[in-house]
């Protein structure tokens, strides 16, 4: 299977490379540059596709028999870093998230103590000052994984799967579910008021993804559905903008469901080759290809030199996908996570993953222009918003919220649309379809007649384009 692997590989390769010349070239490189290794990490992003958008970081470091946890903006070559934590006791599983209406940040990870795994907590505020650090559990008996939201934390204990509220002291705990429970993975939410959480339960070999929601408006509870029912299915992971992916495994070999919330909509088709550590991005900008949505996903998987390499597997569901090794390097890659870096007025899309080579590991990164169709866009052509588009509020809204944008005046009427659509790209709404001079604007939509989820709204002034995204709350 290895060799197939490895000359499959070659096949799909040199085949997008002739098809396409103009697909995206990376080159990875050492992210971190501060001394020992460095690994375990997590990245939050605001405001994906915009000019304003910043990516964070937080991570473990090892250095001799000192643990550390880091944190820092992501950019090329990281050396200005905020140590957050550091102890001569193992420290693992390092996660980040915004703190309520994302100002500061909250970081949690585990610790080793007396041979027991300890949760602890760490808020930095908007001008990264370390106001505590705190054990929220402890006296764990096995790996717990924690992950963590703008006002929760997750993580499991004795089978069980546990969160507790981290926005007050005390940290009010409570059991959402029980019974070999592993992989839990928060998403990144808008205010305490609402989350959400994927993970694992079931024995080894019929593991299912469930989900549990929670929402404080009425009787505040935590909802589960499962969501998916057979085969064997892990790593369940919430997308880096929106939607979600995990592997199942079929004919023995793990492939990657992903797209958006009901899985089996989208499978890969690889039937030799493990796919591992999926992560998926959506984005609402149309392309000149295709009328929906283009989506990629990240993952590791079997490379040319025996060794597992970071791919980038682009979709449109419109024209045939495109498949990129992003890592093609000596040594092990492996779960790859997606961010954003804005350089020189340009967006670019940066995958940073963990390196491993001579047991040694670092975390890397590649990056490439964000750009809907993979490098049909100039990487020195600045982008030029002649336009802004606000967040619509109320978010999240039942039903009606209010969209608004402004238009800078430019001496005549500029072409104006607004639409919305849903996370498989479709247009489900056009509110604006018309000449408008410059002015500042707001825009109801009403969703009486959809359903509960994540929407998109995109408006285009002349070339221009701007998207940002909605929850409908029912």
């Amino acid at each position: 299977m290895k060799n197939f692997c490895k000359i499959l590989a070659i096949i799909i390769i040199i085949f997008f490379g002739l098809r396409n010349n103009y697909a995206q070239q990376f080159s990875a490189k050492p992210l971190v540059t501060i001394p020992g290794e460095n690994f375990d990490f997590d990245l939050v992003t605001t405001n994906f596709y915009n000019l304003d958008s910043q990516s964070y970081i937080s991570w473990i470091n090892k250095q001799d028999s000192v643990y550390s946890v880091y944190f820092a903006k992501l950019k090329e070559n990281i050396d200005s870093t905020i140590l957050v934590a550091s102890d001569t006791v193992p420290f693992a599983h390092a996660r980040i998230s915004f703190g309520k209406n994302e100002i500061g940040f909250r970081i949690v990870w585990q610790s080793l103590k007396n041979g027991k795994w300890r949760v602890m907590h760490a808020y930095l505020d908007d001008k990264y000052n370390i106001s505590s650090i705190e054990t929220i559990s402890d006296t764990l008996s096995n790996c717990v994984s924690p992950s963590v939201s703008i006002g929760k934390a997750s993580w499991i204990e004795n089978d069980k799967l546990i969160v507790s509220d981290i926005t007050d002291s005390g940290f009010v705990s409570v059991v959402v579910d029980s019974g070999k429970i592993s992989n839990p993975d928060m998403q990144q939410g808008y205010n305490n008021l609402f989350a959400s959480l994927l993970y694992v339960k079931g024995d080894s070999g019929s593991h299912q993804i469930f989900e549990a929601d929670y929402t404080y408006y009425g009787d505040p509870h935590w909802s589960i559905s499962q969501l998916t029912h057979e085969g064997d299915n892990i790593n369940p992971r919430y997308g880096a903008w929106d939607g979600l992916a995990f592997e199942t495994k079929i004919d023995s070999v793990w492939r990657i469901d992903y797209g958006g919330y009901s899985p089996g909509s989208y499978l890969t088709s690889n039937a030799n080759c493990n796919f591992h550590n999926p992560i998926f991005f959506a984005h609402p900008i149309v392309t000149k290809r295709s009328a929906g949505l283009d989506f990629f996903f990240a993952f590791d998987s079997d490379s040319l030199n025996d060794n597992n390499e970071i791919f980038v597997q682009k979709l449109n569901f419109v024209t045939p996908d495109t498949l990129m090794n992003v890592s093609n390097s000596p040594g092990n890659d492996y779960y790859p996570n997606i961010g954003v870096l804005v350089k020189n007025d340009t967006i670019y899309i940066a995958f940073v993953w963990i390196h491993e080579e001579n047991n040694i590991k670092q975390l890397w990164y590649a990056e490439g222009v964000f750009n809907p169709n993979w490098g049909d866009v100039n990487e020195n052509h600045p982008l030029d918003y002649s336009f802004s588009l606000h967040q619509n509020y109320p978010n999240p809204f039942n039903p009606s919220t209010k969209i608004g944008y402004e238009i800078k005046s430019s001496g005549k009427p500029e072409h104006v649309k607004l639409s919305i659509y849903n996370t498989l790209g479709q247009e489900i709404a056009v509110l604006v379809n018309e000449y408008q001079p410059g002015g500042t604007y707001s825009v109801d939509f009403n969703g009486d007649h959809h359903a509960s989820g994540v929407y998109f709204y995109k408006l285009s002034v002349g070339s221009n384009v701007q998207a940002k995204k909605m929850i409908l709350l029912r």
